[in-house]
This record gives structure tokens, sequence and C-alpha cells, in this order.
């Protein structure tokens, strides 16, 4: 095998935005999702550490690095909020859940 080298590039991994629609599970799923993986970060669950009174109480959605610090990310947050990725030096991949009308 070839030893690896300085100049051989590693992409950055993905940072996986969810984008949350009314009554698609999306604050289940954020949930579900921050007490088994960590680097989410969501309204309903930061990581697997945090609830969600204590991440709106004490600003930790304004505080984070969403570039640095995530690796999911959930917001309740008017659609301004997604200008944060603008200038992410990673790629950026949108989920955008749908269901059948009511």
């Amino acid at each position: 095998p070839i030893p690896p080298t300085n100049n051989i590039h590693q992409p950055k991994p993905t940072l996986y935005g969810h984008l949350h629609m009314a009554k698609t599970a999306g604050t289940t799923l954020n949930g579900l999702m921050a007490t088994k993986y960590n680097r989410i970060c969501g309204n309903k669950g930061f990581t697997n550490e945090l609830r969600a009174w204590y991440i709106i109480d004490n600003g930790i959605f304004e505080s984070t690095n969403y570039a640095t610090d995530c690796d999911w990310i959930s917001p309740e947050l008017p659609h301004e909020f997604w200008n944060v990725l603008d200038h992410v030096d990673r790629e950026v991949e949108m989920h955008v859940p749908c269901r059948d009308p009511v």
C-alpha cells in the first residue's frame, strides 16, 4: 500500500440541513437523532446532552458555529437562518420532508 501524504485531498464531511415542514415528524426525528448521535443541532435536541428549553433559553442557536460544530442541522427558525451556511467550507445537502396531503 501507498502511505498517505500531506498533498492528498481529504473531502470534508457533508453538512446536512433538515428543513422543517409542518406535520412531517421533523421534531420527532430531531429528538431521536439527538439522543443517538453527536453533532446534531436542532430545536428539540442538540447533540445528546441538551434539552430544547436549555437551547432556546441560553441562545445556543445564536452562538453555535454550524460549519464546525454540527453535521446535521434541524432548526425551527425563519428561512433567513439558512443564510449562516452561505460561506461554509463544506458541501451542504438539504433535506425537505414530504407527506401525502391530508
